[in-house]
């Protein structure tokens, strides 16, 4: 996998959970925030089940719904402050 390529697997699992978390009732922040942990440590199998109930609950395309939100940089901010924007 290219580095573009895992980045983009890593952004796609965050848009997906942060947006899942939100619709479940968890506030902006806290859904940001449990998603940037969660995206590194889920499985592809777990992964690939809550997107494929996503997509089943959802009339839009994953992502254009889900890419709605782009809290993506203030998560790498926070866990990786060392590469964040200047």
């Amino acid at each position: 996998e290219s580095g573009l390529e895992i980045a983009q697997k890593v952004y796609e699992r965050h848009t997906i959970l942060t947006e899942l978390f939100i619709r479940l009732g968890v506030d902006d922040v806290t859904a940001t925030e449990d998603a940037c942990k969660v995206e590194h440590v889920i499985s592809k199998e777990t992964f690939d089940a809550i997107k494929a109930l996503a997509q089943k609950f959802v009339a839009t395309t994953v992502g254009v719904y889900f890419g709605k939100r782009n809290n993506l940089r203030a998560c790498q901010s926070k866990l990786y402050p060392q590469h964040a924007p200047l």
